[in-house]
């Protein structure tokens, strides 16, 4: 899709600067035959298609850039590590025990916050945490649970 997304742009942005070149040079010889009017009108639109095509390109290079998420088996190891550590996880911690890169990390954390799994806390240092409110109940807390699922 970025590849389409790069070369569709691309196209766009080389055909609207063959076509800006050939209205401003109607533009400075007075308007050609169909007057200056026109000229300036194809002038302005074909650089706004210039740019959009410029924009799209740029748009697909940064999106490749972008870090990527989790794959399923990566974000099971996150939420096993989250039990494992009462419920808390830091972006550092996860990137360094999956082994992803921190922006990964961070992404993943995020995306799980998002869809409300984990909330962020901010420590009195600054610290980024995420607390994972399912996985970090108490003994008690647990009983509970397993009684009204033993109910059930």
């Amino acid at each position: 899709m970025n590849t389409l997304k790069k070369l569709f742009g691309g196209v766009v942005a080389l055909c609207s600067a063959t076509l800006v070149a050939i209205a401003l040079g109607d533009v400075l010889g007075g308007g050609g035959k169909n007057g200056l009017g026109v000229a300036v009108g194809l002038l302005i639109f074909f650089s706004g298609t210039m740019t959009a095509g410029v924009m799209m390109v740029r748009s697909a290079i940064r999106d490749a850039r972008a870090p990527r998420g989790l794959n399923a088996d990566q974000e099971v190891m996150l939420l096993q590590l989250a039990r494992q550590n009462g419920g808390t996880l830091g972006a550092a911690d996860v990137a360094a025990r999956i082994r992803i890169p921190f922006a990964d990390a961070r992404r993943a954390l995020d995306g799980l916050r998002k869809q409300g799994a984990c909330v962020l806390v901010v420590t009195e240092t600054g610290a980024e945490l995420y607390r994972f409110p399912d996985l970090a109940l108490s003994a008690g807390e647990a009983a509970v649970v397993k009684d009204l699922l033993d109910r059930s």
